[in-house]
């Protein structure tokens, strides 16, 4: 029976290796080609990745790995027995599998020798310029994992399967005008981060003299990536979130007035102390590069807040109504029709 990779079913070659999956090692086989290769699938793209596998076995799961496009797949496996099985998948893909047989818990993954992740966020008012459109998308392509905190309007299409499946668009209208620009870059591993005038629009590219300039200030960087933009991207009270058929929708966790508002974090920190942001609610909360940790930058102030300021008394004669908080249902900001980012194709 012929396979798509031209290799022998992975039954047959359990068979002739004489291999019975141990339950001390918790091995569980899975013979199904079709069923390893809708595992894969469901991993995203794999065009331009590296994956590490702990435990592959005779290699099914490795298979479909490489068969669905993966550039690098590294397998550690201790069991001996399954050695011979990797190398013959490895002699079928030189350069995209490296067997290395080893106890995973003993590993030191430095020597791998891993791609820094690869990422990009965006905080602008307006991204409606096709060049830059495109070249986000080839960055999706490449395997970039993209944010874009984009206020009003998007021309940006996410979540387009082979297109810009690791983008993600989110809108952020509150009590405050949002006006910043920020973009960081992780630069594998050495991040970048500018501040800048422009919007990613023809009139601003094109038309203007615009200012951007680079952060190095230490101090202010890690203001940036640990306090700043984590608040942005985990908004979940004024936050709507672009799909992929051009709609906004609001998370649901931040109905009913809960959840979290970066602007109320920002109003905290500038009364008490940058050490206000408390993005967590309790969870991990993940670092821009996408490092998941649990430090205490981002926990709650000691100190309680200070007291409400009296009011002086008045009448209530020409009083101004209550300007409206972060948890009112504001309109969803417009969205340009996707044809617009691809005219130029």
């Amino acid at each position: 029976m012929s396979t798509p990779d031209g290799l022998p079913p992975l039954r047959e070659v359990i068979r002739a290796a004489g291999l019975s999956a141990k339950k001390s090692l918790g091995q569980n086989f899975l013979l199904d080609l079709n069923l390893t290769r809708r595992i894969a699938r469901a991993a995203g793209p794999l065009e331009g990745v590296t994956i590490v596998e702990i435990g592959p076995g005779p290699g099914g799961l490795t298979r479909a790995l490489l068969l669905e496009g993966a550039s690098r797949v590294v397998a550690i496996e201790r069991d001996e027995r399954c050695l011979p099985a990797l190398s013959a998948i490895a002699a079928l893909y030189p350069g995209r599998l490296d067997v290395i047989a080893a106890d995973a818990r003993e590993m030191d993954y430095r020597s791998l020798a891993l791609p820094s992740p690869a990422r990009i966020v965006a905080k602008v008012n307006a991204l409606v310029d096709p060049p830059m459109i495109q070249a986000l998308y080839r960055a999706s392509q490449a395997g970039v994992e993209i944010d874009l905190i984009v206020r009003g309007q998007c021309a940006l299409v996410p979540g387009l399967r082979a297109i810009s499946s690791h983008i993600r668009v989110r809108s952020i209208v509150g009590r405050f005008l949002e006006h910043s620009r920020i973009f960081y870059f992780a630069n594998a591993g050495e991040p970048e981060i500018f501040l800048g005038s422009a919007d990613w629009m023809q009139r601003n590219l094109y038309e203007r003299v615009e200012v951007l300039f680079p952060l190095k200030d230490p101090q202010l960087r890690r203001r940036i990536t640990e306090q700043i933009l984590p608040a942005y991207l985990a908004d979940t009270r004024a936050a709507r979130l672009l799909g992929a058929d051009g709609t906004f929708r609001r998370s649901r966790c931040g109905r009913n007035g809960r959840g979290i508002s970066v602007q109320e974090q920002l109003m905290r920190a500038a009364q008490h102390s940058p050490s206000a942001f408390d993005t967590r609610l309790g969870q991990n909360r993940r670092k821009i590069d996408g490092t998941v940790y649990t430090g205490s930058a981002g926990a709650a102030p000691d100190a309680p807040p200070p007291p409400p300021t009296p009011s002086r008394p008045h009448s209530n004669k020409n009083r101004r109504p209550p300007v409206p908080d972060a948890a009112m249902p504001y309109p969803a900001p417009p969205v340009a029709p996707a044809r617009d980012c691809r005219r130029d194709r």
